[in-house]
C-alpha cells in the first residue's frame, strides 16, 4: 500500500510482515512515479521495478523482476529487430536501385542517340514510353534538334544539288559561248 505495508508477495511469510518503508531502497520505490523504472539488488541479484499508483484503491503497486530474466525474455525480441531491420534495409536499397536504374534507363539511351547524332547519323530518335517529367522533355528535345538537322541537311544536300546544277549549266554556257 502506500505506507509500504507488503500484500503480495512470491514469498508468503513476507505478505503483511514486511513494511518496505523501512529500508533505503523501500523509501525509494515508495517514492517512483507511476510508469518509472527503479534499479535495485535484492539478497544479492539485479532487479528492475516499475510502479503503479491507484487513486482509487489508495495502493501502489509495483512489479519486480530480476535484469537476468528480463533481458533473457528481451534478447531474441531484440534480435529479431536487428534482423528484420536490416532485411528492411536491404529490401529498401535493393528497391531504391531498381527505381533509380528505370529512372536512368532513358538517359543511357539518350547519351547513345546523341552520340550517334554525333557520328552523323542524324535518323537515331528515342521511341520508348516515357512519362511526362524532366528526362521526358530532355529527351524530346533531343528528337526535336535531331529532326532539326536532318531537316537543315537535306536543305543544304538538296540546295548544294541546285548549286551544282545552276554551276554546270553556268559551265556548259561558258563553253557554248566560248566556242
Amino acid at each position: 500500500d502506500h505506507k509500504g505495508v507488503v500484500f503480495s508477495h512470491p514469498k508468503r511469510r513476507i505478505i503483511f510482515n514486511e513494511d518496505i518503508s523501512r529500508y533505503a531502497w523501500g523509501k525509494k520505490l515508495l517514492n517512483l512515479k507511476d510508469g518509472k523504472l527503479s534499479y535495485y539488488t535484492y539478497e544479492g541479484l539485479d532487479k528492475i521495478v516499475s510502479s503503479y499508483n491507484s487513486k482509487h484503491y489508495q495502493i501502489k503497486t509495483f512489479s519486480s523482476g530480476y535484469e537476468s530474466d528480463i533481458y533473457a525474455m528481451v534478447e531474441p525480441v531484440i534480435t529479431s529487430i536487428i534482423l528484420f531491420a536490416t532485411i528492411g534495409v536491404i529490401i529498401a536499397s535493393i528497391l531504391i536501385y531498381l527505381f533509380i536504374a528505370k529512372k536512368l534507363k532513358p538517359l543511357e539511351a539518350c547519351k547513345n542517340i546523341l552520340h550517334e547524332i554525333a557520328n552523323g547519323n542524324l535518323s537515331k530518335k528515342y521511341t520508348d514510353k516515357l512519362f511526362n517529367n524532366e528526362i521526358y522533355d530532355m529527351i524530346r528535345t533531343v528528337n526535336e534538334t535531331s529532326d532539326k538537322l536532318e531537316h537543315f541537311v537535306k536543305e543544304v544536300i538538296n540546295n548544294s544539288t541546285i548549286v551544282a546544277s545552276a554551276s554546270e549549266q553556268i559551265n556548259n554556257a561558258a563553253q557554248d559561248l566560248s566556242s
